[in-house]
């Protein structure tokens, strides 16, 4: 594509140099740069892409987008631009002609219950015949690929190009996570969503978005249209459960759908009933009611099952085939997953915030009569301020607990572990 018309798109950009040149991809990785690249520098809290300009451009980079001309050998065009990170997610989606417009792109937001949510979503549209795919947590699948990123929400580039090859496959829905980190870095910025769906939000990530209420305003950036580059009609599901879910109620524009457990949900599940083995509930919907019976245990699963119906019932799904995606449900990994073997059930659960640990515990403690024994950790560098709340939850929820190292990545796990026993009681 040549250089003039993939910024066209691009308000506040001034091209120095010639614009004629034909750019073969987008990098935003110097060591990844290949020939006919257009390289992105991108400002990090540890490195500033232009430093690394003069070997992108050393390595193949015909062009740059900066924020700041560099002097970089042999001269190549610069599109100089107010934000690079938000430039480079409308250039994504330029480059590979919008292929969010293409198919229905669901996006999922909350502290937890993405991945659950996504997974299941995707199940049910196969079951109701919707070639479909997911992005996130657990990689990237669609059709007969399956690629990682080492990231929640991918860089737009790799977005872009992975919905590209999505839409040419024949997928036509997609369910993605959508991170803080990725909303806070504009890497959602230039999708076009048919719906975004939020399930809660509890204390996370304050190491990198410094207090709670910065935490929740980017989150809530989903479902501004304002904050997107292209805005869309996307319809809104919120969970009528939590207070952040009911405050952004009143705070979005265009069409709100809600679910739990409260009457007033429009997705709502009655006469729920948790077992070791499962849940079953009632669903009941704007379009009718059906019975539910499924693998997901505990009463916070519930509520993830009732997000992904409500935006599959909002994208035209029927409820037999919502019912038939939700109990043919494959059992979503590390998440509530039983490990076979034992004289004893043993689960294994992603938990990593307070609140996600304490609704682990109490679902639990519904679905067995024994004592609950806790093995767990936090991991390192990561929002340091929730492991004296995470060694109270499982004090008070755990009958016996291990504390133990959960990837310390450069932090002394004995550190770590002094700091959760710092909330036992």
């Amino acid at each position: 594509m040549i250089l003039s018309t993939l910024v066209s798109e691009l308000p506040q950009s001034q091209v120095l140099g010639e614009s004629t040149v034909d750019i073969s991809g987008i990098e935003f990785d110097s060591r990844q740069v290949g020939g006919g690249a257009l390289f992105v520098c991108l400002e990090g809290l540890a490195r500033n892409g232009h430093d690394f300009a003069a070997g992108a451009v050393s390595q193949g980079a015909v062009a740059l987008v900066v924020r700041y001309p560099v002097s970089v050998e042999p001269p190549v065009p610069q599109v100089v631009v107010p934000d690079t990170r938000e430039a480079m997610a409308r250039l994504a989606a330029t480059f590979y002609g919008h292929p969010s417009r293409e198919l229905k792109l669901v996006g999922v937001t909350g502290t937890n219950g993405k991945t659950t949510v996504t997974q299941i979503l995707q199940q049910i549209a196969e079951a109701g015949g919707v070639p479909s795919g997911v992005f996130g947590t657990l990689g990237n699948r669609f059709g007969n690929e399956s690629r990682t990123t080492g990231l929640t929400t991918p860089e737009a580039p790799q977005t872009q190009a992975m919905l590209r090859l999505a839409v040419e496959g024949g997928t036509r829905l997609v369910a993605m996570e959508a991170s803080s980190h990725a909303i806070a870095q504009k890497r959602t910025f230039g999708l076009v969503f048919a719906v975004v769906v939020f399930t809660n939000l509890t204390r996370d990530h304050l190491d990198y978005h410094g207090d709670f209420e910065t935490y929740k305003e980017t989150k809530f950036e989903l479902f501004d249209p304002a904050s997107r580059a292209f805005p869309d009609p996307a319809i809104a599901i919120l969970n009528l459960e939590d207070p952040a879910g009911r405050e952004l109620m009143d705070r979005v524009p265009g069409t709100v759908r809600t679910y739990g457990f409260h009457e007033k949900a429009d997705y709502r599940a009655a006469e729920v009933k948790t077992k070791s083995n499962g849940s079953s509930f009632l669903l009941k919907t704007p379009h009718g009611e059906i019975k539910i019976q499924t693998a997901l245990r505990g009463r916070f699963n519930v509520l993830n099952a009732l997000a992904a119906a409500a935006a599959a019932s909002e994208l035209g799904i029927p409820l037999p085939s919502i019912a038939q995606g939700l109990e043919g449900n494959k059992q979503v990994p590390g998440r509530m997953e039983p490990v076979d073997g034992a004289a004893f059930q043993i689960l294994v659960d992603y938990a990593h915030t307070p609140d996600a640990l304490s609704l682990v515990l109490e679902a639990v403690k519904e679905i067995t009569s024994g004592r609950v024994l806790l093995v767990f950790g936090c991991g390192g560098d990561r929002d340091a301020g929730k492991r004296p709340e995470m060694g109270q939850v499982a004090s008070r929820g755990a009958d016996l607990l291990w504390v133990t190292s959960d990837n310390p990545r450069t932090e002394d796990p004995e550190k770590i572990i002094d700091e959760i026993l710092a909330g036992v009681d």
